[in-house]
Protein backbone atom coordinates (compact mmCIF):
# COMPACT_ATOMS: atom_id res chain seq x y z
CA UNK A 1 0.00 0.00 0.00
CA UNK A 2 1.43 3.37 -1.00
CA UNK A 3 0.86 5.92 1.76
CA UNK A 4 3.03 8.72 0.36
CA UNK A 5 1.30 12.07 0.69
CA UNK A 6 -1.46 10.81 2.98
CA UNK A 7 -2.19 12.79 6.14
CA UNK A 8 -2.39 11.10 9.54
CA UNK A 9 -3.68 12.54 12.79
CA UNK A 10 -2.10 10.68 15.70
CA UNK A 11 -3.73 11.50 19.05
CA UNK A 12 -1.19 11.14 21.82
CA UNK A 13 1.52 11.25 19.16
CA UNK A 14 3.98 12.97 21.45
CA UNK A 15 4.77 10.01 23.68
CA UNK A 16 5.39 6.29 23.89
CA UNK A 17 3.49 4.19 21.38
CA UNK A 18 2.02 7.24 19.62
CA UNK A 19 5.48 8.62 18.90
CA UNK A 20 6.59 5.28 17.45
CA UNK A 21 3.49 5.20 15.26
CA UNK A 22 4.30 8.72 14.01
CA UNK A 23 7.81 7.58 13.04
CA UNK A 24 6.54 4.46 11.27
CA UNK A 25 4.01 6.47 9.24
CA UNK A 26 6.47 9.28 8.45
CA UNK A 27 8.97 6.69 7.19
CA UNK A 28 6.31 5.72 4.62
CA UNK A 29 5.96 9.34 3.45
CA UNK A 30 2.85 10.18 5.46
CA UNK A 31 2.40 13.78 6.62
CA UNK A 32 1.79 13.81 10.37
CA UNK A 33 -0.43 15.83 12.71
CA UNK A 34 0.92 15.14 16.21
CA UNK A 35 -1.91 15.77 18.69
CA UNK A 36 -1.15 16.47 22.33
CA UNK A 37 -3.14 17.52 25.38
CA UNK A 38 -0.47 19.01 27.64
CA UNK A 39 3.11 18.51 26.43
CA UNK A 40 3.48 21.13 23.71
CA UNK A 41 7.28 21.18 23.70
CA UNK A 42 7.45 17.40 23.43
CA UNK A 43 4.90 17.31 20.57
CA UNK A 44 6.69 20.08 18.68
CA UNK A 45 9.95 18.18 19.18
CA UNK A 46 8.41 15.04 17.70
CA UNK A 47 7.05 17.00 14.72
CA UNK A 48 10.45 18.61 14.13
CA UNK A 49 12.23 15.25 14.35
CA UNK A 50 9.78 13.68 11.89
CA UNK A 51 10.25 16.52 9.41
CA UNK A 52 14.04 16.38 9.54
CA UNK A 53 14.41 12.59 9.68
CA UNK A 54 11.93 11.70 6.94
CA UNK A 55 11.63 14.92 4.90
CA UNK A 56 7.89 14.96 5.51
CA UNK A 57 5.51 17.65 6.69
CA UNK A 58 4.64 17.40 10.38
CA UNK A 59 3.05 19.74 12.91
CA UNK A 60 1.83 19.67 16.52
CA UNK A 61 -1.80 20.36 17.46
CA UNK A 62 -3.31 20.80 20.93
CA UNK A 63 -6.68 19.29 21.81
CA UNK A 64 -8.70 18.19 24.82
CA UNK A 65 -10.52 15.22 23.32
CA UNK A 66 -13.18 15.36 26.02
CA UNK A 67 -14.34 18.73 24.66
CA UNK A 68 -16.54 18.34 21.57
CA UNK A 69 -15.92 21.89 20.36
CA UNK A 70 -12.15 21.38 20.69
CA UNK A 71 -12.41 18.20 18.62
CA UNK A 72 -14.28 20.10 15.90
CA UNK A 73 -11.57 22.79 15.91
CA UNK A 74 -8.82 20.15 15.76
CA UNK A 75 -10.30 18.50 12.68
CA UNK A 76 -10.67 21.92 11.06
CA UNK A 77 -7.13 22.94 11.98
CA UNK A 78 -5.61 19.70 10.67
CA UNK A 79 -7.53 19.79 7.38
CA UNK A 80 -6.76 23.51 7.08
CA UNK A 81 -3.04 22.89 7.54
CA UNK A 82 -2.72 19.76 5.41
CA UNK A 83 -5.73 20.03 3.08
CA UNK A 84 -7.12 16.62 4.03
CA UNK A 85 -7.20 13.87 6.64
CA UNK A 86 -6.73 10.25 5.56
CA UNK A 87 -5.60 8.30 8.60
CA UNK A 88 -6.62 8.59 12.23
CA UNK A 89 -4.73 6.84 15.01
CA UNK A 90 -6.36 7.19 18.43
CA UNK A 91 -3.61 6.69 20.95
CA UNK A 92 -4.42 9.44 23.44
CA UNK A 93 -4.36 7.99 26.94
CA UNK A 94 -7.54 7.80 28.95
CA UNK A 95 -6.52 7.34 32.56
CA UNK A 96 -9.75 7.95 34.42
CA UNK A 97 -10.01 5.05 36.86
CA UNK A 98 -13.56 3.83 36.36
CA UNK A 99 -14.89 0.60 34.87
CA UNK A 100 -14.74 0.70 31.08
CA UNK A 101 -18.42 -0.23 30.90
CA UNK A 102 -19.28 2.93 32.85
CA UNK A 103 -17.66 5.34 30.38
CA UNK A 104 -20.11 7.77 28.91
CA UNK A 105 -20.98 7.28 25.25
CA UNK A 106 -19.86 10.84 24.50
CA UNK A 107 -16.42 10.20 25.98
CA UNK A 108 -15.90 7.15 23.78
CA UNK A 109 -17.27 8.95 20.74
CA UNK A 110 -14.92 11.90 21.21
CA UNK A 111 -11.97 9.59 21.77
CA UNK A 112 -12.68 7.63 18.61
CA UNK A 113 -13.49 10.45 16.17
CA UNK A 114 -15.28 7.72 14.18
CA UNK A 115 -17.99 9.95 12.75
CA UNK A 116 -15.50 12.60 11.61
CA UNK A 117 -13.05 10.80 9.34
CA UNK A 118 -15.12 10.22 6.17
CA UNK A 119 -16.70 13.65 6.48
CA UNK A 120 -13.34 15.41 6.50
CA UNK A 121 -12.33 13.75 3.25
CA UNK A 122 -15.60 14.07 1.40
CA UNK A 123 -15.48 10.39 0.42
CA UNK A 124 -15.70 6.97 1.98
CA UNK A 125 -11.98 6.13 2.17
CA UNK A 126 -9.65 6.34 5.12
CA UNK A 127 -8.16 4.40 7.99
CA UNK A 128 -8.84 4.37 11.71
CA UNK A 129 -6.86 2.71 14.49
CA UNK A 130 -7.77 2.97 18.16
CA UNK A 131 -5.56 1.92 21.05
CA UNK A 132 -7.05 1.07 24.42
CA UNK A 133 -3.74 -0.17 25.79
CA UNK A 134 -3.89 2.11 28.83
CA UNK A 135 -6.71 -0.09 30.14
CA UNK A 136 -4.24 -2.96 30.45
CA UNK A 137 -2.97 -1.29 33.62
CA UNK A 138 -6.34 -1.83 35.29
CA UNK A 139 -6.89 -5.56 35.91
CA UNK A 140 -10.62 -5.17 36.56
CA UNK A 141 -11.06 -3.99 32.96
CA UNK A 142 -9.79 -7.34 31.70
CA UNK A 143 -12.62 -9.30 33.29
CA UNK A 144 -15.91 -9.52 31.53
CA UNK A 145 -18.62 -7.91 33.62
Amino acid sequence: MDLRGAVALVTGGNGGLGQRICHALAKEGVRIAVMYAQSRDQAEGVASELASSYQTDAAAFACDITDGAAVERLVGDVTGRFGRLDILVNDAAYNKSIPFTDLEDLTLELCSFCPRLPETRGDDHGALDTSLDTLANYPRHRRRR
